[in-house]
C-alpha cells in the first residue's frame, strides 16, 4: 500500500515537473527582445516555428504518454487495495490491462509524433542547404530572401531578384536510398529511379504566379518571374525543356545568373524593399 502510495506522488510529481517545463517555454516568449526592430526571415522560418511548437507538444506528450498510463493504473490500484475478492482481482486485472493499453496507445502516438517532426527537420536543412547555394549571388547585385509570405497564404521558400529577373524558389527534400541518385527533369516529369513524378512541380509553379500577380500590385508593371525546383541531395539532369528549371543546391545560382538581364536597377530595388518589408515579421 505504501509502496502504491509512494509511486503514485512520484509519478504526480514527475508529471508537474514536466508541465511547469513546458509553462516555462511558453512564458519565455514573453520576455523583451534584444532587438527593437523584427528580423527578416531566415531559411525555413515556417518549419523552424513549426519545430519549436512541435517541441512544446512533444514534451507534453511525454509526461502524458509516459506517466499517464501509470498515474491511471496506480489509482486504480489503490482503489482496489480496499475491495474485497472477487472485486480486487479485477481490479488488479484492468488495471493491468489499462496499464498495456495507455503504453501501447502513448508510445504510438509519440512515434508518430517523431517522425512528423523528422519529416519537419528534413525539409528544413534542404531548405538552408538551398539558401547556401544561392548565398553567392549576394555578392552580385541579387537580393535574397527567404520563406517569403504569400497574400493568399503560404510562402515561397526562396525569392531572389536582380538583374536578371524575379526568381520563385521552392526546395523540396526526397529521402533516398542511397548517397549519389539521380534525377531527370525532360521539361514534363521528374524522372526518379523509381519512375516518373510531378512531386513540387504544381507548387512551384503556383508559386511563380502568385509572386507575378504581387509583384504586378508593387510596381504596377508586368514582371517576368522564373520558377526553379531544387532537390538537395539529387544529381540533377536538366534537359532545358519550359519555363521550368531544377536543379542542386550547387547548380542553383548557375540557373540564375546564367539567365539575360531583364530588370531596371529601379525596379530591383523596389522589388527588393516591398520583399524586405514582406519578410521582416520575425518576433523574439
Amino acid at each position: 500500500m505504501h509502496t502504491v502510495a509512494f509511486l503514485l506522488t512520484y509519478a504526480v510529481a514527475y508529471f508537474g515537473l514536466v508541465a511547469g517545463i513546458w509553462l516555462f517555454r511558453l512564458n519565455r516568449r514573453t520576455e523583451a527582445a534584444p532587438t527593437p526592430t523584427p528580423l527578416l526571415r531566415a531559411p525555413g522560418e515556417a518549419l523552424r516555428r513549426k519545430l519549436e511548437r512541435f517541441d512544446d507538444t512533444l514534451l507534453l506528450w511525454m509526461g502524458l504518454g509516459g506517466l499517464g498510463p501509470l498515474a491511471g493504473t496506480l489509482a486504480l490500484l489503490t482503489l482496489a487495495a480496499h475491495w474485497q475478492e472477487p472485486w480486487q482481482t479485477w481490479g488488479l486485472i484492468t488495471g493491468g490491462a489499462l496499464f498495456l493499453v495507455g503504453l501501447v496507445a502513448g508510445g504510438a502516438t509519440l512515434t508518430r509524433l517523431l517522425r512528423r517532426r523528422r519529416d519537419y527537420y528534413l525539409g528544413y536543412f534542404g531548405e538552408r542547404a538551398t539558401a547556401e547555394g544561392l548565398a553567392p549571388l549576394a555578392r552580385e547585385g541579387f537580393w535574397l530572401f527567404h520563406n517569403v509570405p504569400l497574400p493568399n497564404g503560404g510562402e515561397i521558400d526562396h525569392v531572389v531578384v536582380g538583374p536578371a529577373g524575379l526568381f520563385a524558389v521552392e526546395t523540396k527534400t526526397r529521402r533516398k536510398k542511397q548517397r549519389l541518385a539521380r534525377v531527370r527533369w525532360d521539361g514534363r516529369v521528374l524522372q526518379f529511379p523509381w519512375g516518373p513524378e510531378i512531386f513540387g512541380l504544381t507548387q512551384v509553379e503556383d508559386h511563380c504566379d502568385d509572386l507575378a500577380a504581387w509583384a504586378l500590385r508593387v510596381t504596377g508593371r508586368a514582371v517576368p518571374v522564373a520558377p526553379i525546383l531544387v532537390l538537395p541531395g539529387w544529381e540533377v539532369d536538366d534537359a532545358g525543356l519550359g519555363r521550368l528549371r531544377v536543379g542542386a543546391p550547387d547548380t542553383v545560382a548557375s540557373l540564375i545568373r546564367t539567365t539575360p538581364r531583364a530588370l531596371h536597377p529601379e525596379t530591383v530595388a523596389q522589388l527588393a524593399d516591398a520583399l524586405d518589408r514582406q519578410c521582416r515579421d520575425v518576433e523574439f
